[in-house]
């Protein structure tokens, strides 16, 4: 019989990041009868005592090493997970300040960990830096029930013409630069749907430019302002783009099914933070029934086939985006492929099992111990 573990995770906003790496693996766990309580790490002070591991998250603002140094004295274990490299975000992203006055924690955290864990060997190797501590790499994966249970993957209808769809966060705002000029010569002569989802709220791409210029008005100088400037200069060459404001993360998974992308792309441009990242939209996009293309860079060049990316180039996006958007059985090939790939790979129980397996490890329990 499997030792029950109690659990104390500190989550401070109910971000993707949230999502991924504590609500989808902790319920999971919860559903093979360990406890587990959010806290938000404000408030009311916590009974540690209460449980056997404290798992944090990758970065905070406030008095989290404070909870950690209490939590260590009282005997109780400290795991630390991170899906980014935040030390290496560039000045361009749009929470680039906010995570510089997060670095502290993260460091500290890494420092204190009796277990680190995160998403890539990549990344694994990066943190290896910064701690002593063992690391268990844990990839993101999908609740497989979250998706099934829609209509959409039951009765999806096909679009009166191809769409391509762009899912993502404006923190991409640089990597999606080649794929809009792509896109703006392929509606020259190609009659097909490019849809923009979740780069911000607001009723279209220009409201949220205009937003941000207001914003910075003050700030020409801002990393973040002049990667806009680019963006806005490729987004107005192309004919048509709808855009789909932002969803709440516990929306999103219904939204992006909705949306019936016939095409899902990953523009990344390769960098040092970039290539740390994980698969998360690959994996998302084969759960929503569509075909991925994506930049032939890390993360995606580690786990996607050669003829799945593409060079992350203007004639790169062009010529495998023809090649998909005209042949609608290659995309159904490849979408066969990419979701077999992701069902064996990333399924939610075995990597369930390997979380368990680390955590009672660092506990000193045996998984078949009896309670």
């Amino acid at each position: 019989m499997t030792t029950q573990m109690k659990l104390l995770t500190i989550d401070t906003a109910t971000t993707g990041c949230w999502w991924y790496r504590t609500k989808i693996p902790f319920d999971a766990l919860k559903r093979r009868g360990h406890d587990y309580y959010q806290a938000s790490g404000k408030g009311n002070p916590l009974n540690l005592k209460l449980y056997d591991l404290l798992c944090t998250a990758r970065a905070y603002q406030g008095n989290i090493q404070e909870i950690v140094m209490t939590a260590k004295t009282n005997g109780i274990k400290v795991v630390f997970d991170t899906d980014d490299a935040i030390d290496l975000v560039q000045p361009e992203n749009t929470v680039y300040e906010a995570i510089m006055l997060m670095l502290p924690s993260y460091y500290s955290l890494l420092r204190l960990a009796d277990l680190v864990t995160c998403t890539t060997p990549r990344l694994a190797e990066h943190l290896r830096k910064f701690t002593s501590s063992p690391i268990e790499i844990l990839p993101n994966c999908i609740d497989p029930e979250l998706w099934n249970d829609t209509v959409h993957v039951k009765e999806r209808k096909k679009n009166v013409k191809v769409r391509v769809g762009l899912s993502g966060s404006n923190s991409h705002i640089l990597d999606v630069i080649p794929l809009l000029e792509a896109v703006a010569q392929l509606q020259k002569y190609l009659d097909f749907e490019f849809v923009i989802f979740g780069f911000a709220t607001g009723t279209s791409v220009a409201d949220w430019i205009n937003k941000n210029r207001a914003a910075l008005v003050n700030r020409t100088d801002h990393p973040f302002l002049k990667a806009l400037e680019r963006f806005d200069k490729s987004w107005q060459k192309c004919k048509q783009v709808r855009f789909e404001p932002l969803v709440s993360i516990e929306y999103y998974y219904h939204r992006l099914m909705e949306m019936n992308f016939d095409i899902g792309v990953c523009p990344l441009e390769q960098t040092v933070f970039n290539d740390l990242k994980s698969c998360i939209k690959f994996y998302e996009y084969a759960k929503a029934g569509v075909v991925t293309l994506a930049s032939r860079v890390p993360p995606y060049s580690d786990e996607m086939q050669d003829d799945w990316t593409c060079e992350h180039t203007v004639e790169g996006w062009k010529k495998s985006l023809e090649e998909l958007i005209t042949n609608e059985q290659l995309r159904q090939a490849r979408l066969k492929k990419q979701q077999e790939w992701v069902n064996i790979n990333r399924d939610l129980e075995k990597i369930t099992d390997q979380r368990e397996e680390a955590f009672l490890k660092v506990l000193g329990g045996d998984k078949n111990a009896d309670d």
